[in-house]
């Protein structure tokens, strides 16, 4: 079981577009292939709600480069809830896109807390989260086992 650098595992949504990185210049850090991005949850811990929409809407805008890189996994997510209105981290649970080859789909169209507990993921620990991006990614013998 490896994790490959074909994972793109994004995490909390906003360092990239906010440094003028491109999908040719984004260096991984932390854990393979994962890059973790700090302007939303800043923005939200500020409790400023139109900066928060607008480093997601520069993520949303990153995407067709990422998926460019044809890695076999992409999934946005981050550590904690951190809404604007509360102006601090929260219990809220986390929103969660995946996308692979092998995912399959769901009716969900939009992401956000009120729309991802609605989609195939439902509401499971982050925990859970490696595990379903290595079977998504085919980098697993057996998923469950």
């Amino acid at each position: 079981m490896t994790c490959g650098p074909s994972i793109a595992a994004i995490g909390v949504v906003q360092t990239i577009c906010a440094s003028g990185a491109n999908a040719s210049n984004v260096q991984p850090r932390g854990a393979r292939g994962a890059t973790p991005i700090k302007y939303t949850d800043s923005a939200g811990e500020d409790g400023d709600r139109a900066r928060k929409i607008a480093a997601i809407e520069q993520l949303d805008a990153f995407v067709p480069e990422l998926r460019a890189l044809s890695p076999d996994v992409i999934a946005v997510s981050g550590d904690h809830a951190t809404p604007s209105q509360m102006a601090a981290h929260s219990w809220h649970p986390v929103p969660t896109i995946v996308w692979s080859e092998r995912c399959g789909r769901d009716d969900v169209e939009q992401y956000g807390e009120r729309w991802c507990r609605q989609g195939a993921l439902g509401l499971r620990p982050t925990k859970d989260l490696m595990a379903l991006l290595l079977a998504n990614a085919s980098r697993l013998q057996k998923y469950g086992a």
